[in-house]
């Protein structure tokens, strides 16, 4: 029970872990909208390439 005696003398660690999982959300969401950016660019460089090697 040495956590739970700890735990109510830093009342500031709930803040901390709050605030340590919005950095990870916001982390997360710039790696998912990096690799979306990533799967965009190369989807259209195999269409450009597809389009450039059949259509003419």
């Amino acid at each position: 029970m040495a956590g739970n005696a700890h735990r109510r003398s830093h009342p500031r660690v709930g803040a901390e872990k709050q605030a340590r999982r919005r950095r990870e959300e916001e982390r997360a969401a710039e790696l998912s909208m990096a690799l979306t950016g990533i799967a965009l660019f190369v989807a259209w460089a195999v269409a450009l390439y597809v389009w450039s090697a059949f259509g003419s």
